[in-house]
């Protein structure tokens, strides 16, 4: 079984893809687990939300760099009370070394 483990299904370019279309395309190339990362508090509240939902997504916790100056940090209060949430955490920290940008 092979792991996707770097996904953003939650993005706005996946909106036409209902989460289980993805996850069936997914299976059908032999893909079993997704893992989605939470790059702002936004987006770490939805891949938790959609963890929850399906058995084969997990999820990451993290800030990218690029959103540093203007969210909120992540915090070990902030980690705890989402997994809480779902208990499907992979792990915390979105490097983002997006050196296109």
């Amino acid at each position: 079984m092979l792991i996707d483990t770097h996904c953003h299904i939650h993005f706005p370019e996946f909106q036409d893809d209902s989460p289980s279309e993805i996850i069936k395309r997914a299976k059908e190339a032999g893909v079993g687990k997704l893992i989605l990362i939470g790059t702002d508090a936004k987006t770490n509240q939805q891949v938790v939300d959609l963890a929850s939902q399906f058995d084969e997504l997990h999820y990451t916790l993290g800030l990218h760099p690029h959103d540093a100056a203007t969210e909120p940090l992540l915090t070990l209060e902030t980690v705890n009370k989402l997994t809480k949430q779902c208990p499907k955490l992979a792990g915390t920290g979105e490097i983002g070394l997006d050196y296109y940008r």
